[in-house]
């Protein structure tokens, strides 16, 4: 879970933790919550467990993206993370949610009630079909904080609807079902809020629009936003829009993603690719080989499909979808 060499040692108040101890201690923290968020306030459906079957849901985005919400929140809360990691670490999985066309297709709800079909059934066409519970579910619990606390004038928060949950349903066993969560809001930030949470639920729960964090984050958090500058060879990886690894020496796909270059190339899963440009390719000259292509029209892949040799070409366009960085605000 953790190498040994990841660990802290020593004195270590002077030093920052590698950031794969960081994301460690993310597991920890997203595990122990869920002592209080699945253990304790459970589903309805799930109740009681059934381990020995398939337990269908419309609520993982809030069982499991809540706690994805939480579990870094508690690091910075803690101290055991500085709010700049924070905000980098809220940063890579909004901007990891945006690289996935699965967003525009998927709702979080259904993506919990498939999650045994689909989400745990991953194939090549996943990310364009798929919206992750965990990272979107993050997202919605950031976003529904900052607008409880706008709302509020920043005299309430999403904590204290998680406290209603616990007092309901925690210390009670009491199952939640989909209304629930309407009833802890209303109940706590009051019936005023209850449009704003429908028109809320409507968009970026049950519907598949993208939440705009761009304009929430520095109104109402104080954080300020702005688009990561990639150099030439970062933008046409994500332009490419394809996932690959090593086969033996090749660049062997595996998922192109709805809308990139590649997909328009007309590439597809377990092609393997030999040159770029008349480049030989592999996944150590990959940076190399795209970096030498800043002052050409055009992409010439050549490639092996089922034994027999293609060639595909394509004007290049190094367009890639919006990737934010997060700062606090020095005002």
């Amino acid at each position: 879970m953790c190498k040994r060499d990841q660990l802290p040692y020593g004195d270590h108040s002077a030093q920052r933790p590698k950031k794969s101890y960081e994301e460690f201690l993310g597991l920890c923290s997203h595990e122990y919550f869920h002592a209080w968020l699945v253990k304790r306030i459970q589903a309805k459906a799930f109740q009681p467990y059934r381990l020995n079957e398939r337990n269908h849901t419309r609520l993982l985005w809030l069982f499991e993206g809540f706690t994805s919400y939480y579990d870094d929140l508690q690091l910075v809360r803690s101290g055991c993370i500085t709010m700049e990691r924070y905000l980098e670490l809220v940063a890579n999985n909004w901007n990891g949610v945006l690289r996935n066309p699965g967003r525009t297709k998927q709702s979080v709800a259904d993506s919990s009630f498939d999650a045994w079909t689909k989400y745990y059934q991953m194939d090549e066409n996943t990310p364009n079909a798929v919206v992750s519970y965990y990272a979107k579910g993050s997202l919605i619990a950031l976003g529904l904080d900052l607008q409880i606390r706008q709302y509020s004038n920043n005299q309430q928060s999403l904590d204290d609807v998680m406290r209603f949950l616990w007092k309901e349903h925690g210390k009670t066993a009491i199952g939640i079902n989909q209304y629930a969560l309407d009833l802890a809001i209303s109940s706590t930030i009051g019936i005023g809020f209850s449009k704003i949470w429908q028109r809320f639920k409507r968009d970026y729960i049950d519907g598949t629009q993208d939440l705009p964090l761009q304009i929430w984050l520095p109104q109402i958090a104080n954080v300020e936003i702005a688009q990561k500058q990639a150099n030439f060879t970062e933008s046409i990886k994500l332009a490419l829009g394809m996932r690959y690894t090593d086969s033996n020496g090749w660049i062997k796909v595996t998922h192109v993603l709805d809308g990139g270059m590649a997909q328009q190339a007309g590439l597809a899963p377990n092609d393997l690719i030999g040159s770029i440009n008349q480049q030989r390719i592999t996944s150590t000259r990959m940076d190399q080989v795209l970096g030498s292509l800043v002052n050409s029209k055009k992409i010439t892949f050549h490639f092996f499909r089922q034994d027999k040799e293609h060639q595909a070409s394509i004007t290049l366009k190094p367009d890639c979808p919006a990737q934010y960085e997060l700062k606090q605000s020095k005002k």
